[in-house]
């Protein structure tokens, strides 16, 4: 009982920091966001990744809040999910493109029919969020067979940025693409499929 309560209490106190660490992070990103579109500084990252960073910051503070809350069924968890990850993929495909040389024609044709499908998975999951009402405490077919696309279409993005990655990495493609970039994105299409895999919020 007593380490039962140690592991809670350890737990609580890496929520509160890891809280206090996402604040403050969110907090230099909306200042810059906002200093870009006032003009009052020139960055070369586009604004809307840092608005896309912001609102990564601002998911993880809603995490922190169900985490402590423990009241999610599974539904809940695949329309949250969903409705917040399918958008940042839409917009990882479209830093893809931002940064992929106009030269790559084939490969940029394959990044907007994947970005134009990510939006429209996009819109039918915020579809879903309102269709499927609160308390939802079974999962309907239509959402578990929504969750079934998304899981298949995260795991083909997930090999798909992998596949751009190696294609940077081996200078086997003209990209200015900050290092890494298409390997941090991969982890979160990854991310995106194992929890709808698992019916979980992480």
């Amino acid at each position: 009982m007593e380490k039962a309560e140690k592991k809670q209490g350890d737990i609580g106190t890496l929520l509160i920091e890891a809280q206090h660490a996402t604040s403050e992070f969110h907090s230099l990103l909306a200042y810059t966001m906002d200093k870009s579109l006032h003009c009052d500084v020139i960055i070369a990252t586009p604004v809307s990744l840092i608005d896309h960073m912001v609102r990564e910051s601002e998911e993880s503070s809603r995490v922190y809040k169900l985490i402590e809350s423990g009241k999610i069924s599974p539904s809940d968890a695949i329309i949250h999910e969903c409705v917040f990850w399918l958008r940042q993929m839409a917009d990882h495909l479209g830093y893809i493109l931002h940064y992929s040389d106009v030269s790559n024609y084939d490969v940029n044709f394959q990044v907007m029919q994947m970005m134009q499908k990510f939006e429209r998975l996009y819109l039918q999951a915020v579809a879903l969020q309102t269709m499927i009402r609160t308390p939802r405490k079974e999962t309907l077919p239509i959402l578990t067979q929504f969750k079934n696309v998304i899981i298949k279409e995260a795991k083909s993005l997930e090999a798909f940025k992998l596949e751009i990655d190696e294609l940077i990495k081996t200078c086997a493609i003209a990209t200015t693409s900050p290092p890494d970039l298409l390997e941090h994105i991969a982890r979160e299409a990854h991310h995106l499929w194992r929890n709808l895999e698992e019916d979980r919020i992480t």
